[in-house]
């Protein structure tokens, strides 16, 4: 008899586990994401929001294999697509989205591309294991490019059938990669409902076993049955709520950008693999950097915050103002802006924060305004844009309501305030 596990999980209950899933699960690369919080220094404003990469990529695979049920995927195609959704996070650096930029400027690539070479064998975590994922993958008849392809693949639906409905073939089992990362998959339906239980907000609540029953497969994508509209329309609601009240919000935001700032800091002065700590380990490394890292740590553990001493609204914004504003998405005309501030008020580096979130939110989760779905409605399918009066709504809406938020050291209010407003445009 074959060895399988159970696993008693919050969200979905207790799962049944064996072969390569099982073994994967006891590889050090995927046991590393227990030291990894799935939702930062969300916990700052959230006290239950402690769960980890590990649950969520665990439960990310148990989505996996119902949506291949659902869609009627043959043995191996149903192994590839939950292998793949377990496997999606393996890259992410510590506090998951938290120093998504630090890392990305560092190391010119995303956790996604980390990720994949883990998986293909070009990458290793742990320079005193061997990486066992690649072999584990091909002995259960699986190559780790094809598994890693569904993560970093195209996920979006080709919609070239209603521009030239002739030539349109359906690609190449899109599908597979539209469970793993697309529109509607297996990981955001699991960070929505994980999120929101251990937060204890309602807004990312969603009808999970509507949407899985009404999937189709059409001509090499996924659809939705016409009759899973509403429960769609839910899920993108849910996602666009959650981060607004929840990944966004400002409290945190603030507490992430006091981190990022002190590991940038601390890079400065110490060059270090910090994407394969975890977050634990990141922690006591800005310990040991005395004086700025060492006292945001100290700030965060006693949630002395920055607070927010000046806001730019979208709504604010005119077309030449956002030009101007436009430059400081870049790290080093931000870090120029937060040094004149700071010199200004006569007060040390790093005591101001500027933040333009939006290129961030993008590379965090390029998913955010995309609503491209298609509806399946007897034999036919249309896009989800003319079935659903929401879709423009949910493409259209800001996650946050701020172009540019200045946060400032509780000591320094009133002059940060007051100089911000002088230095930026």
């Amino acid at each position: 008899m074959k060895e399988f596990k159970f696993i008693r999980d919050t969200i979905h209950g207790t799962v049944k586990v064996s072969g390569l899933s099982l073994e994967l699960l006891d590889t050090p690369e995927f046991q590393r994401l227990r030291g990894i919080k799935q939702l930062g220094l969300a916990n700052q404003v959230y006290p239950g929001a402690n769960h980890t990469r590990f649950e969520h990529s665990f439960g990310t695979s148990v989505i996996a294999e119902k949506m291949a049920r659902s869609l009627g995927l043959d043995e191996r195609d149903s192994l590839s697509v939950i292998i793949a959704s377990l496997l999606h996070d393996l890259g992410h650096t510590p506090f998951s989205h938290t120093l998504e930029m630090v890392i990305h400027e560092a190391l010119g690539v995303d956790h996604m591309e980390i990720t994949k070479r883990i998986i293909t064998g070009e990458y290793n975590l742990f320079e005193d294991e061997e990486n066992r994922i690649p072999g584990l993958i091909e002995k259960y008849g699986l190559t780790p490019a094809e598994v890693a392809s569904l993560i970093t693949g195209r996920h979006e639906p080709c919609l070239e059938m209603f521009i030239q409905p002739k030539r349109h073939t359906g690609g190449d089992r899109g599908y597979l990669s539209m469970v793993v990362h697309g529109t509607i998959d297996a990981d955001q339906m699991d960070y929505l409902l994980r999120d929101a239980y251990h937060t204890g907000v309602a807004y990312g609540i969603i009808d999970l076993e509507r949407i899985l029953n009404t999937l189709v497969k059409y001509k090499n994508q996924i659809a939705i049955h016409r009759k899973g509209v509403t429960a769609i329309e839910g899920m993108l609601v849910a996602r666009g709520l959650m981060y607004s009240a929840v990944y966004m919000h400002k409290t945190v935001r603030i507490a992430e950008l006091m981190l990022a700032r002190g590991v940038e800091h601390a890079l400065s002065e110490c060059k270090t693999e910090i994407h394969k700590f975890m977050d634990d380990q990141l922690i006591s490394w800005l310990e040991r950097i005395k004086g700025y890292p060492a006292d945001i740590v100290r700030m965060l553990r006693r949630r002395e915050l920055y607070k927010c001493v000046y806001t730019i609204l979208r709504s604010e914004l005119t077309p030449e103002r956002k030009d101007a504003l436009l430059p400081l998405c870049g790290p080093e005309k931000r870090k120029e802006i937060e040094t004149e501030i700071c010199h200004r008020m006569h007060a040390p580096e790093g005591t101001v924060i500027v933040d333009i979130p939006m290129k961030e939110i993008l590379i965090s989760e390029p998913r955010i305004t995309k609503t491209d779905i298609l509806v399946w409605d007897n034999g036919k399918v249309t896009p989800f844009s003319k079935v659903s009066t929401l879709s423009t709504a949910l493409r259209n809406r800001y996650v946050v309501d701020w172009a540019v938020m200045v946060s400032a050291h509780p000591r320094y209010l009133n002059n940060a305030s007051r100089h911000a407003k002088k230095v930026l445009p």
